[in-house]
């Protein structure tokens, strides 16, 4: 699997036979990049943030016309975890592709989940907005 940074195509890649498939089901359109935009998630994230990798990270937003998608990928068959890249707020959004079905559908998670691991109904993975540690969040899903 792999999609590209700007727009939702993703194709999947089947490493043995090399078999491409792009996944048509999930059209989300391009995210045009602005200095008002990006200077309110500068602002969001640096808030009380000292740290210079950090300033560093989020300054090159103002560099890019077109904003990445997604910030995450998670393949656990029959489905794709997809997370938005963070935007200013407190609730993320996780989008869940279902290869079988071909739908989507979400959940909202802490703004800067990163998926991990999936068992069963619960998503697992790793809140790194907490300052200078990173908690492990379990999210449930349901059926």
């Amino acid at each position: 699997m792999y999609a590209k940074s700007d727009d939702s195509a993703i194709d999947r890649y089947h490493l043995q036979t090399g078999e491409k498939q792009e996944i048509t089901f999930l059209k989300m359109e391009k995210r045009a990049n602005s200095a008002a935009f990006s200077d309110l998630v500068i602002r969001t994230y640096l808030e009380n943030d000292d740290d210079e990798y950090d300033k560093e990270y989020w300054e090159a937003l103002h560099e890019i016309e077109d904003l990445p998608l997604f910030t995450s990928l998670l393949v656990k068959d029959p489905f794709i975890y997809l997370t938005l890249l963070p935007t200013p707020g407190f609730e993320g959004i996780t989008l869940l592709l279902d290869m079988e079905k071909q739908e989507t559908r979400y959940f909202r998670t802490p703004q800067e989940f990163i998926p991990r691991a999936v068992c069963g109904n619960s998503v697992y993975g790793i809140d790194f907005r907490v300052k200078d540690t990173q908690q492990v969040v379990k999210v449930e899903l349901l059926k």
